[in-house]
């Protein structure tokens, strides 16, 4: 697991982890990227810092590409944060799809080096949005797995994402449908 030292070093170890059965890990999906598969292996699909980020089931997030005509029909989702921007591997490339405005960032060639450097305390804040998350996470709790902090109004309706009173704890997969149709 020295691949993702830094990571761990970066988010603390993994909490609530399922662990992906070994049809998953042999499958097609499950062998989309060497690191990834490296860090499901051994962490599963889990949280870290307290909710702030999370690893993902990819099987769980499959429909997302069909809400989101931005996001590549091959898409393959391997993370999240506490605000429902979403971490995939398209087209040999790591990318984000900020689900508040409604765009795809290219992350890079490689999830590892996202995953080891792009979240050192360092690089939190732009990427996570770190100071916001201990505002709002000290108001609203630990987010449980199928959960987010939503953003009321959304930021497409009006909604003002720096203020930590506009969040609200609300079901992910529900969040995202409903961003994907305001920014259709």
């Amino acid at each position: 697991m020295e691949l993702y030292d830094d990571f761990h070093k970066a988010m603390g170890k993994p909490e609530e982890q399922v662990l992906p059965d070994e049809a998953f890990l042999k499958s097609e999906l499950g062998q989309a990227d060497e690191s990834l598969l490296e860090l499901w292996k051994t962490d599963g699909w889990a949280r870290y810092s307290k909710g702030l980020f999370w690893t993902v089931d990819p099987r769980k997030f499959a429909d997302i590409a069909k809400q989101w005509p931005i996001v590549p029909a091959d898409a393959i989702f391997f993370a999240r944060n506490a605000f429902a921007d979403l971490y995939f591997l398209s087209e040999g490339n790591s990318r984000c799809l900020n689900s508040q405005w409604g765009r795809v960032l290219d992350l890079g060639p490689d999830p590892a080096i996202f995953l080891t450097s792009g979240l050192l305390p360092r690089n939190r804040g732009d990427i996570l949005s770190d100071k916001l998350f201990k505002a709002v996470h000290k108001r609203l709790g630990t987010l449980e797995a199928d959960e987010c902090y939503g953003l009321f109004p959304a930021l497409p309706l009006g909604g003002n994402e720096e203020d930590p009173e506009a969040y609200k704890r609300v079901k992910l997969q529900a969040y995202l449908s409903i961003l994907a149709q305001a920014h259709g």
